[in-house]
Parts: C-alpha cells; structure tokens; sequence
C-alpha cells in the first residue's frame, strides 16, 4: 500500500510538474495578458512550423473548441497533447526537411490524421457530383474553395499534382489517389498533412461552393 501512495504521489507531482511547465508557456504566448490566445498569437507560436496564414486559421478554428475566436487554456493543452501538434514538430524538424528534399517525388503518409480521412472522403464524394466522376476540374474547385492555394501551392501546381496521381489514360480519380493529391498538396505547401486534412474536411458541412 505504501508503494502503490508513492507511485501515486510521485505521478501527482509529474503531472503538476507538466501542468506548471504548459501554464509557463502559455503565459509567454498570451502577450496581453488576458489568459486566451487569439490568432495573432496562435500563429506566432506556429511560426518555427513555417505554416502559411490559410493553414493556421484552418488549424486555429480546430483547436478553438468553443468556437469564441480565442483559445482557452484548456483548449491549448488539448492541442500541445494532440496528434496535429506532434506531427507538426516531426515534419519542422531540419532531419525531417532534408528526408523530405532529398525524396522529391514521394508522398509521406507520416504527417497526417487517420481519423480525418473519412470527413475527407465525404467531401470527396460531394464534390464527385451525381456522375461520380472527380475530374481535374472538380479537385481545382476544392481547392479553391478550401482556400488552399498560396505562395508555394498556386493554381499552376493544382493540376500538375493532379495528372502526377490520376491512372495512365484516365481523366478522373479515385479516393486513394486524392489521398495522394492532398499529400503532395501538403508537401508542396511544405505542413503537415493533417493540415490540409483538415481544411478539406472543414466541407464537409458547408459543401460546394455556388459562388
């Protein structure tokens, strides 16, 4: 009984040891002072990640569980422990840059979230139309209207990436070629692939754009 008391103390004493730590860190982003984080300051703690503003706000809206706009405590830790957060410090890290340089023509399946392909093959097959067909056209559109084109990822490249994964002597895809797509997208934008990921999956309740 007394071991299983120290085991306990000493794993209460860890774990405030790591909630001091984050309270600490949180205080150094939260510049005004006003225990929250609002994209300003969201997006300086991303700035060693190299993610553009489009990916970031895509990423903020997914942290901000409450949906207030700002980021509370308790939403911060849920990110720092999330898969996101981890797979953003593996793909910045400079080993991982130079593996990603040095393999031009591979897609890495290591930076995304497994759990989001399914939103994502919803929005897949929304933008398939009534013919179930998912042409170069159709994968310009998402694009645009996940607003993932910037300064690394133009609508030049959209349909580069998209006759580089379609099958030989085909014009339309499957969904385990725009999985591909969407991680050459991410590779090209240089995040992470549950970043784009989860700007896709972010239609699934909104659908096609009319405009």
């Amino acid at each position: 009984a007394a071991l299983v008391a120290a085991a306990e103390d000493t794993a209460a004493m860890e774990k405030d040891g790591k909630t001091a730590a984050l309270k600490a860190k949180f205080r150094l982003i939260d510049k005004n002072g006003d225990n929250k984080l609002d994209f300003p300051e969201f997006i300086e703690m991303l700035e060693p990640f190299g993610l553009d503003r489009t990916s970031a706000k895509v990423l903020f809206k997914q942290v901000d569980l409450s949906g207030d706009g700002r980021i509370d405590f308790d939403e911060f830790v849920d990110f720092i422990y999330s898969r996101t957060y981890r797979d953003l410090r593996r793909t910045s890290s400079p080993n991982d840059r130079h593996s990603r340089l040095s393999a031009a023509n591979a897609v890495s399946t290591k930076s995304e979230n497994e759990e989001l392909w399914a939103a994502c093959k919803k929005v897949f097959q929304t933008y398939q139309g009534s013919d179930e067909r998912f042409e170069g056209k159709d994968f310009r559109k998402l694009c645009t209207d996940c607003t993932l084109f910037d300064r690394r990822f133009t609508k030049n490249d959209v349909d580069l990436v998209f006759a580089k994964y379609k099958p030989r002597g085909k014009h339309v895809i499957e969904f385990p070629e725009f999985q591909n797509c969407l991680r050459a997208v991410a590779k090209k934008k240089d995040v992470a692939t549950a970043v784009v990921q989860a700007a896709i999956a972010g239609r699934e309740s909104v659908g096609v754009d009319k405009g």
